[in-house]
């Protein structure tokens, strides 16, 4: 069994990203407490807490920007944070990579680019799995997009994904799973993993955005499956 947290990250004209993307980290059940007891112990490091609290939480562009837990904090701490996470996350031993991007400036109906992108991650995301794998689906109970997916999911169990050529999905069981992301390291992960996507479609200029395109480089966090897609 895998846990598959995602997240997602929605499309931004002003900053030149014309794509929504859902992506997210499959680990192994027995793998999980080894990569929470990693992030949590960066961050003990940074806020001296291992607690799940809104306050020692890692979100991407809270980091970047240094906003809320990382307000004040320098350009090269801020880094170094991205460093050590994306350590964690490109650790093939344990954990895989997934994402889904949709450019949505040629979408016919825009507002069905969550879906769309959620169901080429969900087709990814099996794909990543091994042969008589299941996987747990489990996603951000903020997301404003949860009960449409748990709507949508179930269609795609029942019917498969909504293509001419869509997929069963045959070896993710049950429903999506919701939970706050500061209650989980991995979901924080999930986030980082996302965000770093996210900035390879629209890369960040100055300093700071060259400092973590030199991170990103470096740990090479590629993924082990994906889907770019660009509708005709």
């Amino acid at each position: 069994m895998a846990v598959i947290c995602f997240d997602e990250c929605k499309d931004d004209a002003a900053q030149g990203r014309p794509w929504y993307i859902v992506g997210g980290i499959l680990i192994d059940m027995q793998n999980v407490m080894a990569v929470e007891n990693l992030v949590s112990d960066v961050a003990t490091d940074i806020f001296g807490s291992r607690e799940l609290v809104r306050d020692t939480e890692f979100h991407g562009k809270e980091i970047y920007n240094a906003k809320a837990a990382f307000k004040g904090m320098p350009i090269a701490d801020r880094i170094a944070i991205f460093d050590r996470l994306l350590e964690i996350i490109a650790n093939d031993d344990l954990v895989r990579r997934v994402y889904a991007a949709v450019k949505t400036d040629k979408l016919k109906l825009y507002d069905r680019a969550p879906r769309y992108a959620f169901a080429h991650f969900v087709e990814r995301a099996q794909m990543a799995l091994r042969v008589a794998e299941m996987g747990l689906l489990i996603g951000d109970l903020d997301d404003q997009q949860s009960r449409q997916m748990v709507a949508d999911f179930a269609q795609f169990r029942a019917t498969g994904t909504p293509w001419d050529y869509g997929r069963p999905v045959t070896q993710i069981a049950g429903s999506v799973n919701f939970v706050r992301s500061h209650h989980s390291r991995l979901m924080q992960l999930a986030d980082v993993y996302v965000f770093t996507v996210a900035n390879q479609y629209a890369p960040r200029t100055g300093y700071a955005g060259d400092e973590l395109k030199k991170v990103i480089q470096t740990r090479n966090p590629y993924a082990h499956r994906y889907k770019r897609w660009e509708p005709d």
